[in-house]
């Protein structure tokens, strides 16, 4: 029982991080339009697309994803939530899947060199 319990901490650990990912992109995209500093954060900008370069190499050299090796490890013989395969794309065909992931990391590759990232003054982050 305790592995299933560890198994859906590790399920929302998951989605958490894909939440992440793609609702960062969206509120980075909205911040620049709408130019707003902290949308150009040195940090910010770097660790998502660290992490959107990490989901792209996972895919493009066929590496099975780490968070969910460990939850089905965890989880055994017991069967994951319904919804977590739609909202982890677990349902996509695999090819379908890599070209999504090679678009969503192109673009963020392009957000970053189109609307480079910058130090940001403590004056400018508070507007």
């Amino acid at each position: 029982m305790t592995g299933v319990w560890l198994a859906d901490l590790v399920l929302l650990l998951h989605v958490l991080f894909v939440a992440a990912l793609l609702g960062g992109y969206a509120a980075i995209a909205a911040g620049l339009l709408a130019k707003r500093p902290w949308a150009r954060n040195v940090w910010l900008r770097g660790l998502h697309l660290a992490a959107a370069l990490f989901i792209g190499a996972r895919v493009w050299f066929g590496i099975a994803c780490p968070l969910t090796e460990v939850e089905l490890t965890l989880r055994g013989a017991s069967p994951a939530p319904r919804w977590a395969d739609s909202v982890l794309f677990r349902e996509v065909e695999a090819r379908r899947f890599s070209v999504g992931v090679t678009a969503f990391v192109a673009l963020v590759c392009v957000t970053f060199v189109a609307a480079p990232p910058q130090r940001v003054s403590a004056e400018r982050a508070a507007e």
